[in-house]
């Protein structure tokens, strides 16, 4: 962290931690279908530092990419220590999982 801006290199794992509602109620409203994605891109605009996100291919074939202010993401790694009853519950997730 630079300056109190989260610094992102390509490559990245990681997913929306924070997002932006007031950019997205005037622009878009940016909806994955995947959690986690990976960086594609980093820029510094000045004010901001913009993180371009690529999310996996879902079943259907569609690929997402969106574009966040640094600020609007965290890590992936960041979560590895979490059970997933914490995840669930942080994030307002139903989990289907099973034992193989």
């Amino acid at each position: 962290m630079i300056g109190g801006i989260k610094m992102f290199k390509i490559g990245d794992l990681v997913y929306v931690s924070n997002p932006d509602t007031e950019y997205e109620n005037e622009y878009v409203k940016r909806t994955h279908k995947s959690f986690f994605g990976t960086v594609t891109e980093v820029e510094d605009c000045g004010d901001e530092i913009r993180v371009d996100v690529k999310f996996p291919t879902t079943p259907n074939g569609s690929e997402m990419e969106w574009s966040y202010n640094a600020n609007e993401l965290s890590l992936a790694k960041e979560l590895k220590d979490m059970t997933i009853e914490e995840l669930s519950n942080k994030f307002n997730l139903q989990i289907f999982a099973e034992y193989l």
